[in-house]
């Protein structure tokens, strides 16, 4: 699948990036100036355009996707339309795991829901730079355990049928970049109709503003 990048902007795009990137590792990790050199010359930074597809069903993954401005959904279809499963945004990564690791098809849609900026990291690279910068394991680790966690909350989201208390569970767990999308994405990812969704914000703001 072809990557955009904007030839004119790349230099722009390269820095912004990197700069998001590099505080995003030293969060995590001390890497030393060489070791994030090396990094850096090895990943690409990309662009796309609202409504590209990164990826769709039959992809194989042999990269992960670092965002650094806009959005990213991850969806799948269903007869009675899209489901979100997940919104990337910057500092975050998005890439599907068992397609990554099992070299499998994928079996969802990545899209850019705003105009995008992202890095993108070959999975062949990343191993090898494991193998030769072992403290560099530390962030790879978390990556993992963030997006097992992102499963796990949204799974905690759907063990409710309650719609009012899945809309609740959904305000707590993200992050107000996610809350001020179009209303038709938030219903996706919560699995209504965006009418629904709009029953529901009157009745949470009923229930749980109106004494305030």
């Amino acid at each position: 699948m072809e990557r955009r990048v904007s030839k004119k902007n790349t230099d722009d795009l390269k820095l912004r990036s990197t700069n998001i990137f590099v505080e995003f590792i030293c969060k995590i990790i001390q890497p030393s100036n060489e070791e994030l050199k090396e990094f850096i010359d090895n990943i690409q930074f990309l662009e796309a355009k609202k409504g590209d597809y990164l990826a769709a069903p039959g992809y194989i993954f042999q990269e992960s996707f670092f965002v650094t401005k806009g959005f990213l959904r991850v969806f799948h279809k269903r007869e009675k339309g899209d489901f979100t499963i997940e919104f990337a945004y910057k500092g975050r990564f998005s890439f599907d795991m068992s397609s990554h690791l099992q070299n499998v098809p994928t079996q969802f849609y990545y899209q850019a829901i705003t105009d995008l900026e992202y890095i993108s990291m070959s999975k062949s690279f990343v191993f090898d730079f494991l193998k030769k910068y072992d403290n560099w394991e530390t962030l790879r680790r978390r990556i993992v355990e963030t997006s097992y966690v992102a499963n796990i909350n949204r799974l905690f989201i759907f063990q409710t049928e309650d719609l009012l208390l899945r809309y609740k569970k959904f305000l707590e767990l993200e992050t107000d970049e996610i809350k001020n999308l179009p209303q038709i994405y938030i219903a996706s990812y919560l699995g209504v109709k965006p009418q629904s969704l709009s029953r529901i914000k009157v009745k949470f703001h009923e229930l749980y503003h109106s004494n305030k």
